[in-house]
């Protein structure tokens, strides 16, 4: 990872003498000219904000599950309110080395999946446990076989296994496992960025696995029930569990390019309207951003829900840890 965020400068203006005496040639200059450096500008945002790379650690939020807990710190509120979410989530060495093998739910407890990130849908106030989508993740299985409630460590790994975790309708990942709970083929490495996304749709939500450099490694589709306000939720964060407690200390780290980009797109609008609303047809072309996702036609133990709504103005941190 860069210790500085990406910037992009303009290339050196080049004297080249005097300008068109004709005034409406000199326009047509200047227009060229402030039209190439929004395009410019416009690149530079998209990049940084669809791109990890020359992130500084400042800017990732991280979150750690203390020893003997279950919910990371510390913990956060925050409604979703975009149809798409996208975030980098890197994960510490210890989610892919934990150990749990003296208790009579040992093999229980190694083969559930905790939960990483994601968000709920059909209303900002529907229950998680009701309707959800959210990444979640365990220790690579082949390293830790059981017999009965034997657990055996036989290897050791730096890949840990993900699946896509959804709850529909108040049916549970695990009543529909294959349905509500598939995993992908796809195994992380610790200690590694990536790019997760949530595509939400009336009746389906689209998890998608990229690179740090945005290429597209896996996809995944969950079936979800119909409901008209499948873009509104709050977002779920990072818990170890829910069966067993965290032997060791685990820390996930995020970049919310969701927030940001919004952000950025916020600064570049304003420029392009108060500035160059005539050449907004050739600017169009390239205001895609180079992290765009395609498109395309996730234990319930611990699981709460708030007691009370959060403030309406709580919207400045992105990772709500609750199961």
């Amino acid at each position: 990872r860069a210790s500085e965020r990406m910037t992009c400068t303009p290339p050196a203006v080049q004297h080249v003498g005097r300008l068109p005496t004709s005034s409406s040639a000199a326009a047509a200059v200047v227009l060229f000219v402030a039209a190439l450096l929004l395009l410019l500008l416009g690149e530079c945002v998209d990049v940084a904000a669809s791109s990890t790379r020359g992130v500084s650690a400042g800017d990732d939020e991280c979150f750690i599950v203390k020893q003997g807990e279950q919910f990371g710190t510390p913990q956060t509120f925050e409604f979703r309110t975009t149809d798409t979410i996208r975030t980098v989530v890197r994960l510490s060495s210890n989610a892919s080395s934990y150990m749990i093998n003296n208790t009579v739910d040992a093999a229980r407890c190694m083969t559930s999946w905790n939960k990483l990130w994601g968000a709920s849908r059909c209303g900002p106030l529907n229950s998680h446990q009701q309707d959800s989508d959210r990444f979640v993740w365990r220790r690579y299985q082949r390293c830790v076989p059981y017999q009965g409630d034997i657990i055996s460590e036989v290897c050791h790994s730096d890949q840990i296994e993900i699946a896509a975790y959804a709850y529909d309708n108040g049916t549970a990942p695990i009543q529909r496992d294959g349905i509500l709970l598939k995993q992908f083929t796809t195994t992380l490495t610790v200690e590694q960025d990536y790019i997760l996304a949530l595509q939400y749709y009336i009746d389906h939500t689209v998890y998608s696995i990229f690179t740090n450099d945005s290429d597209l490694l896996e996809t995944l589709n969950i079936t979800h029930r119909r409901c008209d306000n499948y873009g509104q939720g709050y977002m779920n964060g990072l818990y170890f569990g829910g069966v067993c407690l965290a032997p060791l200390p685990i820390e996930a780290c995020y970049y919310d390019l969701t927030r940001n980009r919004s952000s950025s797109s916020s600064s570049s609008s304003s420029l392009s309207s108060s500035t160059l609303l005539s050449s907004s047809s050739l600017l169009s072309s390239s205001s895609s951003s180079s992290f765009s996702s395609p498109t395309l036609s996730p234990t319930t133990g611990g699981d709460r829900v708030p007691s009370t709504a959060p403030p309406s103005s709580s919207f400045s941190l992105t990772h709500i840890l609750l199961i």
